[in-house]
């Protein structure tokens, strides 16, 4: 039997999905402890203590979990100022386990030069009370780059589906609808003739797979072993863009020194097929994405009108290590060394 106190807010359902095996299965330690990385993970508990007593017979064990709840729900409001965005400014409630069902309800408001974001999102990790995802988004999105002389409005809509495949892996189904309206910044602007047939009116209808096989040892904080992820993107079901777009991400965690320094290396790698895939829908790379140069700072270039065009094809790898700094573990502030490398094109 599993017996779950302490979740004044959590309803124990939400608890016991995190369980790979139902009361009355043979015992297995190492399963428990998976669950109670899982419960962790899911950021609704200070505190997450399991122990074991003997049951109504030598034969059978009682499963306690005492939970110690904090507060799941934010409210965040912050500015600052880099090199490529400018000023940003943004606002941001967020609630991770609205009503205990571990439901998600986000609000988020972004607003720099370049961009501005108003997006609402809900998720259900445990649709129906099965171990099944559903979640919607919508929003609308502006974006001005400062690199090219065209100004993108974009409403999006997209429900998804998410279910196990097996204990480490899982497939989500997702649908996205965009509207965009995309314009000159300014009357008699001078572009690249490579971008200038992206500037009209254009809806996008796309359904995406995405499969993630997790292998590391943790959902929470990973030292050993890979995440893997692929997401397949087919647009042109309505619409009138119409384009095939792959994408796969692959992340491996060693440790060294007695697991002192964690190393991670991180690869990423993309292709799109088709002749609609425009400025907005091709990759990118620079910023957050390449450190070490600015947003679009990498890949083809018209020199003529000084334009970044996006590319079709990407490849980049992140190798990093992470090391304490004698902080004490609980600030979560370490120092860590990456390098990265990459190419657009």
């Amino acid at each position: 039997r599993i017996e779950v106190e302490g979740n004044s807010t959590t309803i124990d359902e939400v608890i016991r999905l995190q369980y790979d095996f139902a009361e009355g299965d043979p015992f297995n330690r190492r399963k428990i402890l998976n669950a109670v990385d899982r419960i962790r993970g899911l950021g609704f508990f200070n505190d997450v203590e399991t122990s074991t007593r003997e049951g109504s017979s030598p034969e059978k064990i009682i499963i306690e979990v005492k939970l110690t709840e904090k507060p799941t729900g934010s409210l965040g409001i912050g500015a600052g100022f880099n090199s490529s965005d400018g000023s940003v400014f943004t606002f941001n409630i967020n609630e991770r386990n609205f009503l205990g069902k571990g439901q998600t309800i986000k609000l988020d408001l972004s607003s720099s030069k370049i961009e501005k974001e108003l997006s609402v999102g809900l998720e259900d990790p445990s649709f129906l009370g099965r171990n099944l995802l559903a979640g919607i988004s919508f929003g609308q999105k502006t974006l001005t780059p400062s690199s090219t002389p065209i100004k993108t409005d974009r409403l999006f809509f997209a429900p998804k589906i998410g279910f196990p495949l097996s204990r480490d892996s899982n497939l989500t189904l997702s649908y996205r609808l965009d509207h965009d309206k995309v314009k000159l910044t300014y009357e008699n602007a001078v572009m690249s003739p490579l971008i200038k047939s992206d500037v009209g009116n254009k809806n996008k209808s796309a359904l995406i797979f995405s499969y993630n096989l997790d292998k590391t040892n943790s959902v929470v904080s990973p030292t050993a072993g890979y995440d893997f992820r692929i997401t397949q993107e087919f647009s042109g079901l309505g619409g009138n863009v119409s384009y095939s777009k792959s994408e796969l991400k692959f992340k491996t965690y060693k440790t060294m020194f007695r697991d002192d320094i964690i190393l991670t290396s991180d690869l990423s790698s993309g292709i799109i097929s088709g002749s609609d895939a425009s400025i907005m829908n091709r990759f990118t790379l620079g910023g957050d994405r390449l450190k070490g140069f600015r947003n679009q700072g990498i890949g083809p270039y018209d020199t003529l009108y000084n334009t970044p065009l996006g590319g079709k094809m990407f490849t980049s790898l992140s190798l990093q290590a992470s090391f304490p700094i004698g902080v004490p573990e609980e600030y979560g502030i370490f120092g860590g060394l990456f390098i990265d490398t990459g190419s657009l094109w």
